[in-house]
């Protein structure tokens, strides 16, 4: 069995915050202890396995503390685990941005992009690898379940003001257009990979009303998933006129959207001068709900 590498996120104090008292737990080489111990499997994609299970101080479904938390914070998180992908698809990962040796560093270093650009991405809590080689069979993830947040589908169905459409639909263009600006590539992105924060009353703020001054609080946007994901020198129309038909073309979304809702989101993420016909034929393309092509890396 190889040594293992760790990183731990600057909000995870050490491994024990995190309920286990090896990463050989979390990397599912020994029996689980502790608050992984308490974990259900969830559904995941080729490669792939997920634990759910809850930090060390969230309270059982009784409502019983069954120990203290330990500097992580408290509530869920999902223990992704990787193991057995191809040796070509680990050399992919390993020879095209953002260079990493695993699977779970693939997502890691995707996430810490995205968060130099604005977006907001998984919040990741720790990353270990199997060391040793060119490139590592064996990794994990652990990350952070996003609370108060609904799927994109799911958001814009609900019964919301007209207002409220408004904020959230420009939310989703301001997150779609800082994801197209950070040059990443996700072909898989599908609606329930985007998710929106629950209104709130209130604008957030603390601070008495300022006269004069309109606060317009908008909703936030999470991504959950970054699977596939990459960085590319240039975004191409193409690649994200693939992207936005993989995200918008499911028919329960579309559902949820009336169609000069959908296209002013966009106008407004395919660029600023939408005068340009080649703007307006990518948008009327995904308007169209076809089948999308592969993004590709």
């Amino acid at each position: 069995m190889r040594p293992l590498d760790v990183r731990l996120a600057p909000s995870v104090p050490e491994l024990g915050a995190l309920g286990v008292e090896s990463a050989e737990e979390l990397m599912g080489w020994v029996e689980p202890r502790g608050s992984l111990a308490r974990g259900h499997a969830e559904r995941a994609g080729a490669y792939e396995t997920r634990l759910v299970y809850p930090l060390p101080g969230t309270p059982d479904e009784s409502g019983r503390f069954v120990e203290p938390p330990r500097g992580a914070g408290t509530g869920p998180v999902v223990l992704r685990r990787f193991h057995g992908e191809p040796l070509r698809r680990r050399l992919a990962s390993r020879l095209t941005a953002p260079r990493s040796a695993s699977r779970a560093a693939r997502e890691w270093n995707l996430a810490c992009h995205l968060r130099a650009h604005g977006v907001v991405a998984p919040d990741l809590l720790a990353l270990g690898e199997q060391r040793g080689g060119v490139t590592s069979p064996s990794s994990f993830l652990v990350q952070r379940v996003p609370g108060d947040v609904l799927p994109l589908a799911e958001w814009f169905a609900a019964e919301r003001s007209p207002d409220e459409r408004r904020r959230g639909l420009r939310a989703l263009a301001l997150a779609l257009t800082g994801l197209l600006r950070s040059r990443t590539v996700l072909p898989e992105l599908s609606p329930d990979d985007v998710l929106l924060a629950v209104p709130r009353e209130g604008c957030g703020s603390s601070g008495p009303p300022v006269e004069g001054l309109r606060v317009r609080n908008l909703p936030g946007v999470v991504l959950r998933d970054l699977r596939g994901g990459s960085i590319v020198r240039t975004l191409e129309l193409p690649r994200k006129v693939a992207m936005l038909k993989a995200l918008f073309a499911p028919e329960p979304l579309r559902a949820s959207f009336r169609e000069r809702e959908l296209a002013g989101v966009l106008l407004r993420v395919l660029g600023e001068d939408v005068r340009r016909p080649e703007t307006r034929a990518a948008c009327e393309e995904v308007l169209a709900g076809d089948a999308p092509a592969p993004a590709g890396r």
